[in-house]
């Protein structure tokens, strides 16, 4: 994964984000196992078990999405269904999912516009 920004501000005020978006199973540990395309089902069952029934799926699997907080601009990933959807470090509940940003107002300047990094523009895309 590239260090550099997915998305950045046209004014060049230094504000960039990450994206992220990708399907996950909890193991039996509680953790949050990423499941790599293009089926996350394959990755699923093997750490479920292939008797797990579709329901017990739905219950352990997600999809977790990159947001930014309104207040004070923190990045976080999280299941917006599972999660609360509050900001880890400021508690703030006005997140915004990352990739909505993309042709508005930067957040951080309130002169530019969030936009694709161009440097990135021809690297495959979730």
């Amino acid at each position: 994964m590239s260090k550099d920004p997915d998305f950045m501000c046209s004014n060049k005020c230094g504000f960039g984000l990450h994206y992220y978006y990708y399907a996950y199973v909890v193991n039996d540990k509680g953790e949050r196992v990423f499941c790599p395309p293009p089926d996350p089902m394959v990755t699923a069952r093997k750490i479920l078990g292939k008797e797990a029934s579709s329901d017990y799926l739905k219950r352990r699997t997600g999809v977790n999405e990159s947001f930014v907080c309104k207040k004070c601009l923190y990045e976080l990933v999280l299941d917006a269904q599972k999660d609360p959807v509050v900001c880890q470090a400021c508690r703030c509940k006005e997140l915004l999912k990352t990739k909505d940003l993309v042709g508005k107002q930067c957040p951080k300047c309130r002169k530019g516009t969030i936009m694709e990094n161009p440097a990135l523009q021809n690297q495959p895309r979730p």
